[in-house]
């Protein structure tokens, strides 16, 4: 019924506030706090306590990093937070009611340089009143982990059910993963992303498909007259931060739906979205169907805002809930000769903390081989587990032939904590391979007349010059300085 009342409020401002329900605000005011902000950290940091609105505050930002900034989490009064260039003519972002009355911009830069954001009371206006203004690098890393209220510390199904007293408040610690369209809580947005709030008092599962079928789930709340709304995401050749950047590509399921009580993708229905209008939706999605090998991940959203709780239960054909261990899958591609490095798939999430060097033997051509070093993306940028690790390699591949990576027993775990078994993948080497052919003879001994041809194939380029600074080689491209 509350998303119902939004509809109506909604018609009413846009009938009467046509110009302003979402313009980006220009009332601007000082220059406060001071100076130029700057980060590397996906840890939010309070730039000031006391931001008046009509204030804006100026920062340095990398082109291809996302950053966010956020009111979050104060009370003073209802913001608004507009995103500019430093001529205030190009207008790149703006958020109203991401969080209740506060806001939140998640923008990713396009260039290196600065930019400005505006603090505003709504309706854009001025005040005198103390706001709490953050910002971090969401791409960064090099912050806080993840929790359970960020995609990428989702809650592994270890189990059929999961029973929880007191509901979930706020965001994690990397905030707006999901898109939200702040005051069209009842407009139709399916099939693209329904969750028209964004991230909401919510928390994020995953599971790993072990055997292909159907997936159904039960979302009962502790109170039936709560609402709650949830999404799914097929992140299986992606990751978290496609659920933002390219919704449409990963969402699976979406359930916005106003109705109070029990919700999820039952089968009740045949739709795979539903949104916010009570009288016309339904708390209930199609089931899943699901390949063996598919990662998902579940966002649940508390819409409701209350602390009663709820229990989210698992069903369906397909086997979800994480009972055997990991194994490695596959070789994602074959190291050249001459290269030391090597990059691995498990058929699940691991756990980054498990991932060890000494985890890994390796056996070839020109060997004994040792792991000297292990990395992964995700886990180097603060989440808690990954399905792709790079081997560093000593020494490295420089004979052709087959080799073999081996895992050892009772290593690596998945995040079930279940351990692996002994097993083995194979890849191949292509090494350096040579034909020389006499084109002509010399005409006597000792002359210098004769002539032949060489080729060649495998093995890793030279670099271009050497550090002598010879000659390049034949194919380079000039770089850098010209003349």
């Amino acid at each position: 019924m509350k998303k119902m009342i939004r509809l109506l409020a909604a018609i009413s401002i846009v009938i009467v506030f046509t110009n302003n329900l979402y313009s980006q605000c220009s009332n601007w005011g000082n220059n406060y706090p001071s100076g130029t902000f700057s980060t590397t950290s996906s840890s939010l940091t309070t730039v000031s306590t006391c931001v008046y609105g009509s204030e804006y505050s100026i920062y340095s930002v990398t082109s291809g990093q996302t950053y966010v900034w956020t009111t979050c989490g104060d009370t003073d009064f209802d913001t608004q937070l507009s995103l500019w260039n430093t001529a205030h003519t190009t207008n790149y972002a703006y958020n109203d009611n991401a969080c209740g009355y506060q806001s939140t911009i998640t923008w990713t830069a396009t260039f290196t340089g600065t930019v400005h954001l505006l603090v505003s009371q709504y309706n854009c206006t001025s005040n005198s009143t103390c706001m709490t203004l953050s910002w971090a690098c969401n791409s960064c890393g090099g912050g806080v982990p993840p929790t359970v209220q960020d995609c990428r510390g989702a809650i592994p199904l270890c189990f059929q059910t999961y029973s929880n007293p007191n509901s979930y408040t706020g965001q994690g610690n990397y905030y707006n993963e999901i898109p939200d369209y702040s005051g069209a809580n009842s407009t139709d947005n399916c099939p693209n992303n329904c969750l028209l709030d964004g991230e909401l008092n919510d928390v994020w599962y995953t599971f790993t498909v072990a055997n292909s079928g159907t997936v159904s789930f039960t979302i009962t709340p502790n109170s039936a007259g709560d609402d709650y709304d949830w999404a799914v995401y097929n992140i299986t050749n992606y990751n978290c931060e496609t659920i933002l950047s390219n919704n449409s590509a990963v969402q699976t399921s979406c359930n916005f739906c106003g109705i109070a009580g029990a919700t999820g993708p039952t089968g009740a229905v045949s739709q795979t979205c539903e949104y916010g209008d009570p009288a016309y939706c339904s708390p209930y999605n199609s089931v899943l169907n699901v390949t063996a090998g598919q990662i998902y991940v579940i966002n649940v959203s508390n819409f409701s805002s209350t602390q009663s709780g709820y229990t989210i239960t698992f069903g369906g054909t397909a086997q979800i809930v994480d009972n055997t261990g990991p194994y490695l899958e596959a070789i994602t591609s074959a190291p050249a000769c001459g290269q030391s490095t090597v990059t691995v798939r498990f058929n699940e999430n691991i756990q980054c903390s498990t991932v060890q060097p000494a985890d890994f033997n390796i056996s070839g051509p020109g060997g004994p081989y040792t792991c000297t070093a292990t990395s992964s993306t995700t886990c180097n940028s603060g989440g808690n587990y990954d399905r792709f690790y790079t081997l560093t390699v000593s020494p490295a591949f420089t004979a052709g032939g087959t080799y073999t990576i081996g895992l050892n027993a009772n290593s690596v775990s998945d995040i079930c904590n279940h351990p692996t078994g002994t097993q083995t993948v194979n890849f191949t080497v292509t090494g350096v391979t040579g034909t020389a052919t006499v084109v002509q003879h010399v005409s006597c001994n000792g002359g210098n007349n004769g002539s032949a041809s060489a080729s060649g194939s495998g093995g890793t380029a030279p670099p271009c010059r050497s550090p002598s600074r010879a000659r390049r080689r034949p194919g380079c491209t000039r770089t850098g300085r010209t003349g």
